[in-house]
């Protein structure tokens, strides 16, 4: 009978230690997802090397003379940018929306995950 209740004590602590192994791992999971849900919903800004990407396809184009201001943020799943350069003064309207254009369709197959880009420009100062 003595053995009963050690092998009944013994299986009560084990019980005892498997569920709160197992309330840790639920615990540790409700974080995880929390924290991923919060910095969506947060408008968590994407890491440096985005901004890498970002600036490596702008300086491939002679004519932005500078990049005064990138902004990237997530959009769903998707991140977006509002990018601020610098044009030549005097381009007309069409040719500075002509570079807008070719810029986001760039930027779009170039950076992952960058699904809409807006451009602003005016002449570089």
């Amino acid at each position: 009978m003595a053995v009963t209740v050690a092998a009944g004590v013994a299986l009560g602590v084990s019980v005892a230690v498997a569920g709160a192994v197992v309330a840790l791992v639920i615990a540790k999971t409700g974080t995880d997802i929390l924290r991923e849900s919060a910095a969506e919903l947060m408008d968590t800004v994407p890491d440096r090397q985005m901004e890498g990407q970002i600036r490596s396809v702008l300086s491939s184009f002679p004519q932005i003379r500078s990049t005064e201001s990138i902004h990237t943020h997530r959009f769903g799943p998707y991140y977006m940018a509002n990018l601020t350069v610098g044009i030549n003064g005097g381009l007309t309207v069409s040719e500075g929306d002509a570079i807008a254009d070719a810029v986001e369709k760039r930027l779009g197959d170039e950076v992952d995950l960058l699904r809409r880009v807006y451009i602003h420009y005016h002449p570089a100062r």
